[in-house]
């Protein structure tokens, strides 16, 4: 079986519970919210001048758009995402729980019965998935790798399926 690697490579250790898994039922696009935004003018959007004041940067005026964003609608996981990435470095801690926050209203939106799987070609599914690898990240740096943290990240994300070499989709349930 080629899990996007060459042909003749072995199973890696890590892909053995995903297949053994076996195929999704579906695949799917969750709900891309972001207040403010104008489909018409897809280049100009609130997330996307947040991350031009955090590159000029001006990461209070960059926060502070995340965070207007967020008291318009929580369910702005892109803002979540952001947020968290923003504050990963110097406060790991307060970073798991924004994530953990932001992933969980994720999971909301896909419901409790969801075991599809989320295709990161689908952009719209990209602030969820970036909440989940924020959250492992945090995961790893403030528990040093212990393995109840790690069963805990396995659990919410369940599987990795590659779509193409080198990039995956995931299924949280």
């Amino acid at each position: 079986m080629n899990i996007g690697g060459e042909p003749d490579e072995p199973i890696p250790k890590w892909a053995s519970p995903i297949i053994a898994r076996g195929p999704r039922p579906m695949l799917f696009e969750m709900e891309q919210v972001i207040p403010g935004a104008n489909p018409s003018d897809p280049f100009n959007d609130p997330i996307t001048r947040s991350n031009e004041l955090k590159a000029a940067g001006d990461l209070d005026e960059a926060r502070t758009l995340l965070m207007e964003l967020l008291a318009a609608d929580l369910r702005c996981l892109d803002a979540h995402a952001h947020l968290g990435t923003m504050t990963f470095d110097r406060m790991p801690k307060d970073a798991l729980r924004h994530y953990e926050m932001r992933m969980r209203i994720g999971a909301l939106s896909l419901g409790e019965a969801f075991d599809g799987v989320l295709a990161w070609g689908w952009i719209d599914n990209r602030p969820y998935l970036r909440c989940l690898h924020g959250y492992g990240l945090c995961l790893r740096r403030v528990s040093n790798g212990l393995p109840k943290q790690s069963r805990s990240f396995n659990g919410c994300c369940g599987s990795i399926q590659p779509t193409i070499k080198g990039h995956g989709s995931f299924s949280p349930m």
